[in-house]
């Protein structure tokens, strides 16, 4: 396992070299945490594929989550989640 620090324009170098399924764990600093706005909610082509991005970048929350619909509790149902 190895661990990197990436600055932007990282994630068109990770789609590129890696070849295999792989984990990102992405963190911030609190640094600017008063002021915001506090990062991006980005467009990305695998992501689209899975629904798991907005239509367009964005620091707006409520742009990003345009398309989802509310969370609705519901009971455990077995077989769920995976084994």
């Amino acid at each position: 396992m190895g661990l990197r620090a990436l600055s932007a324009g990282d994630a068109a170098r990770i789609r590129r070299r890696r070849r295999r399924p792989c984990v990102i764990l992405a963190a911030s600093s609190r640094r600017f945490q008063k002021d915001g706005p506090w990062g991006y909610y980005t467009v990305d082509e695998t992501a689209r594929r899975y629904g798991a991005c907005p239509d367009v970048e964005t620091q707006d929350g409520e742009v990003a989550y345009a398309n989802v619909p509310p969370a609705q509790e519901s009971r455990y149902r077995d077989g769920v989640l995976p084994d």
